[in-house]
């Protein structure tokens, strides 16, 4: 069973900061950063952390990192000739292909043998969910599913829940970021703009726009958008709404749909990708079409009947909760070296 683990990440987002603490918790963990600058100083930065790398190598037993993309092809190839073991998270970016959208590593026919090459010298391959899985599967090939197992990501329900003490409000809030007009299109944040200028009896908030100018948003009476929040920020508005939608054009999963879920808003979801993974009709309402009268229909439905707030989140929790993804990353990791069978 490893005791030290090289733990390698792109970015500072929730959940990768959330596995860092997993593992941190259970074995020594050095931990860096790959910096994703361009020219000389990406360069620079990379060469050191290169240096950095291979000075670790003898001290520790596994890698670890999140996304099978550029930054994980060295420590991959040279764990695997150290007779060390490599476990590979797969997301959402590299595992796509969708033309449509123009979003995905594999619209790149190198980058996708890159990921192929990764995929097939790393010891274990971690999708975020089974459409993830098939989604990469798709383009590599499914000669290497045997050393995949779906690991869903996990939310912890100190962080996100709610309190009794104030009604919830007839607000439908969506969590999507606008990087640029592909994010803000893959997310429907456009369609979640329309249906709120459609539905005026009702509330809507839109958190995460950094790039468009809120203002002019500002004619649509009913629609409150917000920059990014910090958790606490999020989760206060959460409480006090019914429902959180999903309703991405392509989503691997969908961990800001949980978060809602955790705080008891009831989750209305456009049929598609990792998203019905997460939903459970019991808990939700899904809707199969992606136009305006469709969600409209669907959204009046559950601000009459909202799911059961408790309800809502003991799903969550059972199905969702951190401490389920820390198990099964462990047991995955632990029993590394005593037989070589996954179960999903």
């Amino acid at each position: 069973m490893p005791k030290h683990i090289l733990y390698y990440h792109l970015v500072d987002t929730t959940f990768l900061i959330k596995d860092e603490e997993i593992l941190k918790s259970h074995y020594r963990v050095y931990s860096f950063f790959f910096h994703r600058s361009t020219g000389w100083k990406f360069i620079g930065k990379n060469i050191v952390a290169t240096i950095r790398m291979l000075w670790l190598l003898p001290r520790v037993d596994a890698f670890f990192t999140w996304f099978a993309d550029y930054h994980a092809l060295l420590p991959v190839i040279l764990f695997k000739i150290f007779g060390k073991k490599s476990y590979v998270v797969v997301g959402g970016y590299d595992a796509a292909k969708n033309v449509y959208l123009d979003y995905g590593a594999h619209l790149s026919p190198f980058r996708s043998k890159v990921i192929r090459f990764i995929c097939m010298h790393a010891y274990r391959i971690i999708p975020v969910s089974s459409f993830s899985q098939n989604e990469l599967f798709d383009s590599i090939g499914t000669d290497m599913k045997s050393k995949s197992r779906v690991i869903f990501n996990g939310v912890d329900p100190k962080e996100f829940y709610f309190s009794n003490k104030q009604p919830r409000e007839n607000i439908a809030v969506m969590i999507a970021g606008d990087k640029d007009d592909n994010v803000f299109k893959r997310k429907s944040a456009d369609i979640f703009v329309d249906v709120a200028k459609a539905m005026p009896g009702y509330r809507f908030l839109l958190i995460g726009l950094v790039n468009r100018e809120r203002a002019s948003f500002q004619h649509i009476k009913n629609l409150e958008v917000l920059p990014w929040l910090e958790p606490e920020a999020i989760r206060a508005k959460l409480e006090k709404a019914k429902i959180i939608c999903q309703w991405s054009r392509y989503e691997a999963f969908g961990i800001v749909l949980i978060e809602g879920m955790m705080c008891g808003c009831t989750p209305v979801c456009y049929q598609f990708g990792g998203t019905m993974e997460i939903v459970d009709r019991s808990i939700g309402y899904v809707t199969h079409e992606l136009n305006i009268d469709s969600l409209c229909d669907t959204l009046h439905k559950a601000f009459q009947n909202p799911v059961e707030p408790q309800k809502i989140r003991d799903y969550a929790i059972e199905h969702f909760s951190i401490s389920r993804r820390e198990q099964a990353l462990i047991d995955l990791i632990s029993c590394a070296g005593r037989n070589n069978q996954i179960t999903k």
